[in-house]
């Protein structure tokens, strides 16, 4: 995660890295909520959430591997909302570090 590209909402961090040529393929991603969200149940919820979100978000030609890290504040977030921090962040995270907003 330090060699790649991270940018931030206020509910959630992505960060993003390009592999090495041999270990490119499809995209990876990892989705973290830790027990700081809230208990098991609202977890589940939210990375139930962020994958159903990165299904339709991510494109089968994209290599990089990715790692969502959601805040508690994810937690009282709507799936609409969600969904709109996620795609601007892992859109965020595969610009240069120069050209972010």
């Amino acid at each position: 995660m330090r060699r790649g590209a991270s940018a931030s909402s206020p509910v959630l961090t992505v960060h993003a890295f390009s592999p090495h040529a041999k270990a490119a393929g499809a995209p990876k991603v990892g989705v973290i909520v830790t027990r700081k969200v809230g208990k098991a149940v609202v977890r589940n919820r939210i990375r139930r959430r962020c994958k159903a979100i990165l299904e339709t978000v991510l494109a089968a030609d994209d290599v990089r591997w990715f790692v969502v890290t959601c805040r508690p504040a994810a937690a009282q977030a709507r799936f609409a909302e969600l969904r709109l921090q996620l795609s601007n962040a892992m859109r965020s995270a595969g610009k240069p570090r120069g050209t972010r907003a």
